[in-house]
């Protein structure tokens, strides 16, 4: 259940400029990956669209945040911390170019590589529901802390939760009939969903595919 977040007039003109700008952003990018020599280069130009994405993301998320007092407040209010991981026990969505992305980093680490081919074939055949109720966590996940942090998702980056201990009552009850309401902001997931429509236009407009994946099976397909 998300945190109640009426969007201003000005923030949904905001967002629709952030959505044009991604998309015309990429597309150099896209044009380039294509018509690369090698695939270094390209996998270099489309790891330039998702990290300048993810950056630009997170300025905006910053700056609607920090810009006001209501927007510390509710900011200071933010669960997330390092080594909490209730929430990493979902299938993630991503698009194929931040599977490629992830991908490449999970393939210069050994221990990494190992888990994302593990966590495959545990994961096969789940749906969402199915895995959450098995607990199986990411795959990625090393202890409690990620362990592709720095690549990680842009949904992993925009889920924010105001409540960690529901988090973990919403994972201990799964199975049971008790539902658990989490308390999420929605500014940063409508801003994240902004840049991740600009870049599917732009792959679309490139005559290539946009379509979102699951993370798991599709960087241990890449690998």
């Amino acid at each position: 259940m998300s945190r109640s977040y009426t969007l201003k007039p000005w923030e949904r003109e905001r967002f629709g400029f952030l959505f044009e700008r991604t998309r015309m952003a990429a597309r150099p990018a896209l044009e380039k990956a294509k018509t690369a020599a090698t695939t270094e280069e390209a996998l270099d130009a489309l790891d330039s669209i998702v990290a300048g994405s993810n950056a630009a993301m997170e300025r905006e998320v910053t700056a609607a945040f920090t810009g006001n007092d209501e927007g510390r407040r509710v900011q200071a209010q933010v669960a997330c911390r390092q080594g909490c991981s209730f929430c990493c026990y979902v299938n993630v969505e991503v698009s194929i170019i931040e599977a490629l992305r992830i991908a490449r980093h999970v393939g210069r680490d050994p221990a990494l590589t190992r888990a994302a081919r593990d966590g495959a074939k545990k994961s096969a055949g789940l749906d969402a529901w199915q895995r959450v109720a098995k607990r199986l966590p990411c795959t990625f996940l090393k202890g409690h802390d990620c362990g592709i942090y720095e690549v990680r998702p842009r949904s992993c980056r925009a889920y924010l939760s105001l409540d960690a201990k529901r988090c973990e009552t919403a994972l201990e009850m799964v199975g049971t009939k008790v539902e658990v309401s989490i308390p999420v902001l929605d500014l940063p997931r409508v801003v994240g969903t902004a840049f991740a429509d600009g870049i599917r236009a732009a792959c679309k407009d490139a005559g290539l595919q946009g379509d979102s994946v699951e993370l798991t099976r599709t960087v241990a397909q890449i690998l």
